[in-house]
């Protein structure tokens, strides 16, 4: 594999497609499957992101009893507590 790098296809991938092209099938797009679909709805996620968020913040201002509070999406415990943290914001 040094030869091609990391992205050369494996031996089996190259089987699987061998096999496909020998039986006549030259179609190069995945064929469906049965299970889960993997498409998603994009507004329905984003809607749901949006609650959690608020829903999050809104349980952090009551339980500090804070005016607002926001939070950056990595969060470093051992930052919570500073003000002046790259992790927290408060703003009172």
């Amino acid at each position: 594999v040094p030869v091609y790098g990391e992205d050369v296809l494996s031996e089996r991938q190259c089987q699987n497609w061998f096999s496909k092209f020998r039986t006549g099938n030259f179609d190069l797009k995945d064929a469906p499957r049965s299970g889960r679909p993997i498409k998603a709805d994009d507004e329905k996620i984003k809607a749901l992101v949006e609650q959690t968020v608020a829903s999050n913040i809104n349980c952090l201002t009551d339980n500090y009893n804070l005016k607002y509070c926001m939070t950056l999406p990595s969060v470093d415990q051992k930052d919570a507590h500073r003000k002046d943290s790259k992790t927290y914001w408060w703003l009172e």
